[in-house]
């Protein structure tokens, strides 16, 4: 049995926390002892009880950049306090990280791993980005990417050492209970037309997403019964709002959704129009759900889906592509079912949670055996 302790910084529900919710469950059923710092604001207080309930002691507070002196200090306190053989940050990165994780390598001797589940975005393409980078990448004993793609990218653009990366895709939870049928699906979330061709996108409002590249193409096409259905917030919700009206089809805005799965049961079609991503959860629950999915071919998504056989792959930033795609895939009901099917099978096999906790428990063990 190791002593772990995860640090998580974000302020909001998203991927990085749904992923550190998992792996705590996942450790915590392997019979480790697990602390979790988790931000104190109240958007993280829903997850922070369930991983409380999971079985870990989680510790409410935060680093608010190098200013902050007074949370390095909280930080390296209850560092200390716990002892942990293995501190594991999940921050977007370690140029953000940087106070964290020196109070919790302050703090004592224990194995130091991160996370970097966003080392393309773009605030962190600043001049001293590189320097940073490295000089963190030397203090830390293992670096965690989510996707070859992001190993490539930290090694040519930050100089990394590749022998510290270890790429371990994300992972998903088998909830142990069948999906609802489309039907219930529809009912559940007040999609009346039964009969439409509903095509779904999952995750924020925003351009960096391509939500307007979705919003666009289906402008387009000539689909009967189209319905475009958007789960999730953002920056351009009040927009889509304003446009709705003016569509040619139909437009549901969801918000954020507790149940992500009763949502992809509802669909016929997936969408992940991305500009840039590296291994989106939504992606795999997606898979998971046996759903046809279009998505830009950025970042680890080819590492996921093989173009024309598990799913449609395309440039990003191009509508026109898009709308060809969905026609294509609305035209040609044996090709969704294939497709699905096959995604399904390859999520089932190489994205569950089962198999990433297993490969992140064996980098730990690794670690602390060099220690001894």
């Amino acid at each position: 049995m190791m002593r772990i302790l995860q640090i998580a910084g974000a302020r909001a529900m998203g991927g990085l926390l749904v992923h550190v919710r998992t792996l705590a469950q996942g450790l915590i059923d392997a019979g480790h002892q697990l602390d979790v710092i988790l931000s104190p604001d109240p958007n993280v207080d829903h997850l922070a009880g369930q991983i409380s309930d999971a079985g870990a002691t989680v510790h409410r507070l935060g680093v608010r950049g190098k200013t902050d002196l007074a949370g390095m200090r909280a930080l390296k306190r209850r560092v200390a306090a716990v002892q942990p053989d293995i501190v594991h940050t999940h921050l977007s990165s370690p140029v953000e990280a940087t106070p964290a994780l020196l109070a919790a390598r302050w703090a004592g001797r224990h194995r130091m791993v991160t996370t970097e589940h966003a080392p393309k975005h773009a605030p962190l393409r600043r001049f001293y980005s590189a320097t940073i980078k490295q000089a963190l990448g030397r203090s830390l004993d293992a670096v965690i990417v989510v996707c070859r793609a992001d190993a490539e990218y930290l090694v040519q653009e930050f100089g990394l050492d590749a022998r510290s990366i270890t790429v371990i895709h994300n992972g998903i939870c088998d909830p142990g209970y069948p999906a609802p049928s489309r039907q219930e699906a529809r009912s559940k979330l007040r999609l009346v037309d039964e009969t439409g061709f509903f095509v779904g996108y999952a995750g924020s409002l925003s351009v960096q997403k391509g939500v307007r590249d979705l919003i666009d193409a289906a402008r387009e096409t000539d689909i009967p019964g189209l319905v475009v259905a958007l789960a999730g917030e953002g920056q351009l919700r009040v927009d889509l709002e304003a446009q709705r009206s003016e569509l040619p089809y139909r437009l549901e805005l969801l918000g954020q959704l507790p149940d992500i799965r009763t949502f992809l049961a509802a669909l016929d079609v997936f969408v992940l129009p991305s500009h840039s991503e590296s291994m989106p959860l939504a992606l795999l629950e997606a898979m998971h759900a046996g759903l046809p999915i279009l998505s830009t071919d950025v970042g680890g998504i080819p590492e996921a889906l093989q173009d024309g056989v598990s799913g449609v792959l395309i440039p990003p930033a191009r509508p026109a592509k898009i709308c060809q795609a969905l026609h294509s895939l609305w035209s040609d009901r044996g090709m969704r079912s294939r497709m699905g099917a096959e995604a399904q099978a390859i999520a089932r096999q190489r994205f569950s949670a089962t198999r990433m906790v297993s490969q992140v428990e064996v980098l730990y063990e690794r670690l602390v055996e060099r220690s001894r």
